[in-house]
């Protein structure tokens, strides 16, 4: 993503995320393609207003519950969720 530093364990997880939503996607009636692409230009700037210059793991979790709720709960984002792939 653009100037801000992903961790693999949150780089894995949103894209894990957006795999697993794409038939959530469709089904509302949206292309899953832009959405994903939207979904990841907002991960961006709110990382951007947040100041981060490393996207954790929680950060991802934290933005994610914010923008894309039901997103949350989707199984690969809690398997990475470990303190220790941050």
């Amino acid at each position: 993503m653009n100037g801000i530093t992903w961790t693999e364990a949150a780089r894995q997880a949103l894209e894990e995320h957006l795999r697993n939503s794409r038939a959530r996607y469709a089904e509302g009636g949206a292309e899953p393609d832009e959405v994903a692409d939207d979904l990841r230009r907002h991960l961006e700037e709110e990382a951007l207003a947040s100041r981060l210059a490393v996207v954790t793991l929680d950060d991802l979790r934290r933005i994610l519950a914010r923008i894309d709720p039901p997103g949350l709960c989707d199984d690969a984002t809690a398997r990475l969720a470990a303190p220790d792939r941050k």
